[in-house]
C-alpha cells in the first residue's frame, strides 16, 4: 500500500512537471510569436514611411 502510494505521488509529480514544462514552452512560443509580429509590423511601418512616395 505504501509503495503504491509513493508510486502514484511520483507519477503525479511527473505529470505535473510535464504539464508545467508544456505551459512554459507554450508561453515561450507565444512570446516569440508576439516579438516576431512586433518586429514585422515595425519593419513594415519603417519601409512604408521610407518608401511613402509610391
Amino acid at each position: 500500500m505504501l509503495e503504491w502510494f509513493t508510486d502514484t505521488t511520483g507519477r503525479e509529480r511527473l505529470v505535473y512537471g510535464l504539464v508545467g514544462l508544456g505551459i512554459n514552452l507554450a508561453l515561450l512560443f507565444f512570446a516569440g510569436l508576439i516579438w516576431f509580429w512586433l518586429w514585422a509590423v515595425t519593419a513594415m511601418l519603417l519601409l512604408s514611411s521610407m518608401f511613402g512616395e509610391w
